[in-house]
């Protein structure tokens, strides 16, 4: 379903057809509110599907300066997963090494051991705002750092944009935003449709993961990755 569709499905089941209590604009937000409600509730159950790998052109892949401490995270990162180091020098996957993450409170920051000195493992990482700051402080010859993150799902716009979701929740979008708009309405009854919203995500939620388990259960051999086993390689295909 695209916007457009999600909109008129949206209003019908609110019994909203006509935009003059409910503009078009106002209902898009609630779409889009809808958007990222329950792909918040897929990343918590499903988070390795939605992992991506830093590039240079997201933002996620960068080159440390010396006495640089402080590197811009990508502008669509919406949680962090992992971080991996490797000599700037390098173009094999195979030499990245992943990095822990610092921590803040019981860390001793006066140590001024340096990471080309004792080599990747000693080097961590820390968010700080919309930064990565790297520990030791990086010095000498510049190391490639990869982040591994979960970017925030795309605003609908277009009449055309279609939900970076699965089609089976899209029913779910429209559910969400008939609840938002009875709510302004002071319909009585969009509690208990809230309710039964929630309930049909978990219900769906449960499912897909009882396909999930299903699936690492069994054993395939070479002759099976063909290109439909590929295609449907998310719990969701059908």
């Amino acid at each position: 379903m695209n916007l457009s569709q999600i909109r008129t499905a949206s209003r019908e089941r609110a019994d909203e057809e006509s935009d003059g209590f409910i503009s078009n604009s106002e209902l898009d937000n609630y779409i889009n509110q809808g958007v990222r409600y329950i792909f918040a509730q897929m990343v918590q159950r499903f988070e390795d599907y939605f992992i991506i790998p830093g590039t240079t052109v997201n933002g996620g892949e960068f080159d440390t300066v010396s006495n640089q401490q402080l590197y811009s995270l990508p502008a669509d990162m919406h949680k962090l997963v992992k971080v991996e180091m490797r000599d700037s020098n390098s173009d094999d996957d195979r030499d990245y090494y992943r990095i822990k993450k610092a921590n803040i409170a019981n860390q001793d920051f006066s140590s001024r051991n340096t990471g080309s000195r004792y080599g990747f493992s000693s080097y961590q990482y820390y968010i700080a705002g919309s930064k990565v700051g790297m520990r030791p402080i990086p010095s000498g010859s510049s190391s490639t750092v990869r982040l591994w993150y979960i970017p925030f799902v795309a605003t609908l716009v277009a009449d055309t944009d279609v939900p970076e979701i699965p089609l089976i929740y899209h029913d779910l979008i429209s559910d969400y935003a008939a609840v938002k708009c009875l709510s302004k309405s002071g319909e009585g009854i969009y509690k208990e449709k809230f309710a039964e919203m929630n309930l049909s995500i978990q219900n769906l939620i449960n499912t897909i993961e009882s396909r999930d388990q299903q699936a690492e259960q069994m054993t395939f051999t070479a002759d099976d990755y063909d290109d439909d086993l590929l295609e449907n390689r998310f719990p969701w295909g059908e």
